[in-house]
């Protein structure tokens, strides 16, 4: 087979996907601090979700995820919209973070393949998702922090 005819079809393979989606997410470290003692609670890898295409993605269609493992979304300040876990086969607890790095709402246990809308009662601009159950297991609470790398704030 001939360059330009394996080239061809891997090219409109690449178009129909989206470039953005070809490459591997960004993954960065986070660390959850507890606002009662101050201390490092959490460590995490995490893949980040910063435009459309890849949020809409998100966790969805995996089988597994490991314990110090999630996904991080980046939205603008201030951001009030709702997830859901259609098509996503894993439990996960959903930590929203407002600008500062501060934890203003957790959902709890939210159940793989569900269209029910999950909110958060605050304003948010980052959404970190892990494994169900990890975030009382860890005793993360609403006011612990979320420390990460600065991540650009535009969302697509």
């Amino acid at each position: 087979m001939s360059k330009l005819k394996l080239f061809v079809p891997l090219f409109f393979l690449f178009y129909l996907m989206g470039i953005n989606s070809v490459f591997a997410l960004e993954k960065i470290k986070a660390a959850v601090r507890s606002s009662v003692t101050g201390k490092i609670i959490a460590e995490y890898n995490v893949e980040v979700a910063i435009n459309f295409q890849d949020q809409a993605k998100g966790l969805s269609h995996r089988q597994y995820l490991a314990d110090n493992e999630g996904m991080i979304f980046v939205f603008p300040p201030k951001t009030r919209i709702s997830f859901w876990m259609k098509d996503t086969y894993i439990p996960l607890d959903l930590i929203f973070i407002n600008a500062d790095g501060k934890i203003n709402d957790i959902v709890s246990d939210a159940k793989p393949l569900s269209e029910t809308p999950l909110y958060a009662d605050y304003p948010y601009q980052y959404c970190l998702e892990i494994n169900a159950g990890q975030a009382k297991q860890k005793g993360i609470v609403r006011g612990d922090w979320v420390i990460f790398p600065k991540i650009s704030t535009t969302a697509q």
